[in-house]
């Protein structure tokens, strides 16, 4: 008989992400440590402990969601629009830890910003607020006129050397 292959990160996250908004948060964060735990960057390890912060927090478990938001801090964690706005973790948002972890999340996403390219970054921010709102509501003929100009600035930047750290590459 042979053996079944460990699950992925990819496998794991999409499975998480599928219990995220069901009703068994404590399933939805065993998940997401999986995933977690299959991580081969600190990046997606950090956005998982933060998303089994945010299921731990829906199922009432503030400790637990504390502890995992120490671990997504631990690999990194640094997205400040996401710790801001994410409405399951309303429930932390007046405990005075909740503080120390936004500070955190603050102080690693300035510095990261500060070895960016500050143009590609700005292309970056352009490009998905034309994402934002309804698929319907989106003008493509116009988004795409604007993809186009992007991507040539991008390729600009690329060809003068203007990538210097993974952020910009990505």
């Amino acid at each position: 008989v042979a053996a079944e292959a460990p699950a992925t990160y990819d496998s794991l996250f999409q499975q998480a992400s599928a219990a995220y908004g069901g009703s068994d948060p404590a399933r939805c964060v065993e998940l997401f440590r999986a995933a977690a735990n299959a991580a081969v960057r600190n990046g997606q390890a950090a956005r998982s402990y933060f998303a089994a912060a945010a299921c731990a927090a829906a199922g009432g478990d503030k400790d637990a969601a504390f502890a995992l938001l120490g671990r997504a801090a631990e690999k990194g964690y640094r997205d400040v629009d996401r710790a801001t706005r994410n409405p399951r973790l309303e429930p932390l948002r007046q405990d005075p830890r909740w503080k120390g972890f936004l500070d955190g999340v603050q102080a690693r996403d300035a510095a990261q910003q500060a070895q960016d390219n500050a143009e590609l970054y700005r292309i970056c921010e352009e490009d998905q607020k034309d994402r934002q709102g309804a698929p319907g509501n989106i003008d493509w003929s116009v988004v795409a006129k604007r993809d186009a100009e992007r991507l040539k600035r991008t390729k600009e930047i690329a060809a003068e050397g203007g990538l210097k750290v993974a952020d910009d590459y990505f």
